[in-house]
């Protein structure tokens, strides 16, 4: 059984490296899953040739190099070392796990994929020149000696705002010295088109879809979404789509 699943890990990781997603795709199992960091589970070869063809394009140059195969009956684990380079020239690499799964007829049943995500990103963002995702940033203050309540209420916020389709995530922050514009800072990342995601994040508001707000001084509240640039001012992953100023929070 072992030599079988190593003909079939060999073919996998020929046909990754050559760029034959369809040949890839075809070694799994009709109702089989991929899983990987931050991606939705892919299932059957009708979704997974075109996953790899999406997550190698950013690099022109790419080789998964197994380090380490462990067989047990049914499945194979393999250690890899990523290098790759950037349509810029930039280099990228990183360790990666990945579990194969088979079936009765040694086809891949299942593919986990694991890696340090965070990791992955930040050298990504390096090597394009900085953190490529758009954000969106909100300051406020609460009402002195109510700060227990306004965090509490901060808290449910938060769960809402996440909602909206095209927030990723969010953290928070608080003023540590001098004498800052506002006490509170939160960054939320955004994916997709910013104008809509403000639109729908004023039209809940507007709606009263959301808990009224507590402890806030309302005049405080600013709002911003800001496009990514590199530290010499240029554009980081194509042209800067828009730049959004509100006071709508």
């Amino acid at each position: 059984m072992s030599e079988e699943q190593q003909r079939v890990v060999d073919a996998y990781f020929d046909g990754v490296n050559e760029d034959r997603f369809a040949d890839v795709a075809a070694l799994f199992a009709p109702e089989a899953e991929l899983r990987a960091p931050g991606v939705k589970p892919r299932r059957g070869p009708e979704e997974i040739a075109p996953y790899f063809a999406r997550a190698l394009a950013a690099y022109p140059v790419h080789h998964d190099a197994p380090t380490r195969v462990v067989h047990a009956e049914g499945t194979t684990t393999v250690e890899i070392h990523f290098t790759g380079e950037l349509a810029n020239g930039a280099p990228l690499e990183f360790d990666a796990v990945d579990v194969f799964d088979f079936d009765a007829d040694g086809r891949i049943a299942r593919l986990l994929t694991v890696y340090d995500s965070h990791l992955v990103r930040t050298r990504l963002a390096h090597a394009l020149g900085g953190d490529p995702r758009k954000i969106m940033v909100a300051q406020i203050d609460h009402v002195a000696g109510e700060e227990d309540a306004f965090n509490a209420w901060y808290a449910r916020h938060i769960e809402e705002v996440l909602a909206v389709p095209g927030i990723k995530d969010v953290q928070r922050y608080r003023a540590s010295s001098g004498s800052p514009l506002r006490e509170w800072l939160a960054i939320y990342h955004l994916s997709g088109d910013v104008e809509q995601i403000l639109g729908e994040l004023r039209r809940r508001r507007a709606d009263g879809e959301w808990a009224p707000r507590v402890s806030m001084v309302d005049e405080t509240i600013s709002m911003a979404a800001f496009d990514p640039i590199t530290p010499g001012g240029g554009e980081i992953g194509g042209p800067v789509q828009h730049k959004v100023n509100q006071t709508t929070g």
